[in-house]
This record gives C-alpha cells, structure tokens and sequence, in this order.
C-alpha cells in the first residue's frame, strides 16, 4: 500500500512538471513571433551561460549520442543516469533557459525594435544604427489622425533632423530629446517641402541657429506664405555629408518636395511623395500634379538609390517596392 502511495506521488510530481514546461509553451509561441532575432541572439547567450557558469553541454544530441564511449552508444540512456543527467536534470536545464530568455531578450531588444514615445502625438522609432525615424500627429479638419514621419541621422559632425513635425511643440521635443540622449549638437535641419507637416516647427530650429535645407521652391512658397523660410536653399541637390545627400526628383505631391538619401544607411527617405503600401490612392493635395508625379518618382529608380529602407511621408517604412507601389497610384490618378 505504501509502494502505491509513493508511486502516485511520483506520478503526480512528474505531471505537475509536465504541466510547468507545457504552460510556458503558449508565452514562448507569442515571444518567438514578436521578437524571432532576439530570442535566437538570447538563446545564443543562454548557451554560452551554460557552458561558461555550469560547465554543461547544452547540444541535447551529444547529451544522448556521446561518440567517444562505445558504451553509452549502446545504452545512452543508462550512461546519462549514470553521469547523473535524469529527466530531472533536463527539467532543471529547460527553466535555466527561459528564465536567461526572458532576462536577456529584453536587453537585446533595446535600441532595435523599441519605439521611444515622448508625448502620445511624439514617438521615436529606431531605423538603423544612428538613424531614427520620428513621428508626429495630428488630428486634420476631417476629422483623421494622421502620422507624419521625418528622421534624426546621428552622424560625426553631429545631428541631423528631417522635416520639423506637425507643431512647434513636436519640434521642441525632439531637439530636447536629441540633447538629452544623443549628446551631440543639431549640426543641420533639411524641410522636405513646404507643408506644414514639415515645416511646422521651423522657427524653432532658427531661433537655436540650426541651419535649415530646403529647396529654392520650399523658400519661395514659404516667404509667399508669411512663414520662415529655410536659410540654406538649393536648387537641384545637396550633399551635407558623405552620409547624407538631398535631391529634387520634380513635382508630385507638392512642386516643391525633395528626397533625403542616406548612401551608407541605405534609407531613401521619400517624404510624401512616396505613398505607403497601404495606401490606394495618390490623394493629390492643392498643389499636387499628379500628371508629373509618377516620372517625379521613377527617377529614384536610378542605381544610385539601391535602398534597403524607403520611409514615406506617412505610415510605415518599406523597401523599393514603395516606389513601384507610388508609380502604380500615379498611373491610375486622374488630374485635377
């Protein structure tokens, strides 16, 4: 009676084990999809844990298959009780790895996938190494809520901000932002056209003597229109750096809209005149010529712009597709 005593207990015991290990699997399932190059950078930390802190072989084959006794080829399981590596051993090794999972993902994660939010209509995203992209909203007159992207480029001569946000409060986020967290000076500002998505908040980068980029057409409609003017304007390209490049493709969304080009990042920030892929229709604004905009966009088909990255002026970011994407909308748009 005592021997089915204990017999159910370690039944038991061993169910309830079973339980913990197929408990976690939903939370595993989840992690892994959200977060795929973490975990393996993790589980890569957590393998070298254990052979460094407790001396064990974590390939689970060669814990079984140790080819060098003829012994333990005959009869792996016999040689792993003896060695002392019972189930037990392998239920104790499972929570040694989630539990380095869990602690080492997040680490890994920062600074790759975070989005940093200052403010609900202030979010930061990391796009590459020392470059950002920063989004702003705004609620519009219809009613919508609309995101707006421009980029922080940390370069060696110092920082470099993409169009200003909606506001000039955006804008005084992100330069207390860069000043708290990259510690470098805002060496350049660049307005890719004249909306006020992009230029909202250009008196505060005058006021604290940051040099503003625009194009000639991006100055001109702004002095007709009682705003700042941006005070480094060009014609048809710029080059602030070796890592930052400023072109105007021709009209589209606006007669003014220009393109930054990060050569070494490979990002080709197109501003609005490229359409995100859920976009479905051009949605030409006053101003807009949709009859030129497709030519405008195919240019940046040029081998020169072999982007990984292409960041709209609004939504998410993608690859060339997008500019394939915007062509098609072009071709379908009627004028107005």
């Amino acid at each position: 009676m005592v021997g089915l005593k204990v017999r159910i207990n370690r039944v038991g015991y061993w169910l309830l084990k079973m339980a913990s290990v197929f408990a976690l699997l939903p939370i595993l399932v989840m992690w892994w999809r959200f977060n795929q190059e973490c975990i393996m950078r993790a589980i890569m930390v957590v393998m070298k844990a254990w052979q460094a802190v407790l001396g064990a072989k974590v390939d689970f084959l060669t814990c079984y298959l140790d080819r060098s006794k003829d012994a333990e080829l005959e009869n792996p399981k016999k040689a792993l009780v003896k060695q002392g590596k019972t189930g037990d051993y392998f239920i104790r090794r499972f929570f040694i790895a989630i539990t380095g999972l869990f602690l080492a993902t997040p680490a890994l994660a920062q600074g790759v996938s975070d989005e940093i939010i200052l403010h609900p209509d202030v979010h930061i995203v990391p796009l590459a190494h020392n470059v950002w992209r920063h989004v702003t909203y705004e609620v519009i007159p219809d009613g919508r809520r609309i995101p707006s992207n421009g980029l922080i480029i940390k370069t060696d001569k110092g920082v470099t901000l993409v169009d200003t946000g909606w506001k000039i409060e955006h804008t005084q986020m992100l330069l207390d932002w860069v000043k708290s967290n990259l510690r470098e000076p805002v060496t350049a500002g660049v307005v890719s056209h004249s909306h006020r998505d992009r230029m909202g908040g250009i008196d505060v980068w005058l006021r604290n003597d940051i040099p503003v980029y625009g194009s000639f057409l991006t100055a001109d409609i702004a002095k007709r229109n009682g705003l700042q003017p941006p005070n480094r304007p060009f014609v048809f390209a710029a080059r602030l750096s070796e890592e930052i490049e400023l072109y105007y493709p021709g009209p589209g969304h606006s007669i003014d809209n220009i393109i930054v080009w990060l050569p070494k990042s490979k990002i080709l920030f197109g501003g609005c005149l490229i359409k995100s892929a859920d976009a479905a229709i051009l949605e030409p604004v006053d101003g807009s010529n949709v009859v030129e905009w497709s030519g405008s966009v195919f240019r940046l088909k040029d081998e020169r712009f072999n982007a990984e990255i292409v960041v709209p002026g609004h939504g998410e970011p993608g690859t060339l597709s997008l500019v394939d994407h915007t062509i098609r909308l072009g071709s379908m748009a009627k004028p107005i």
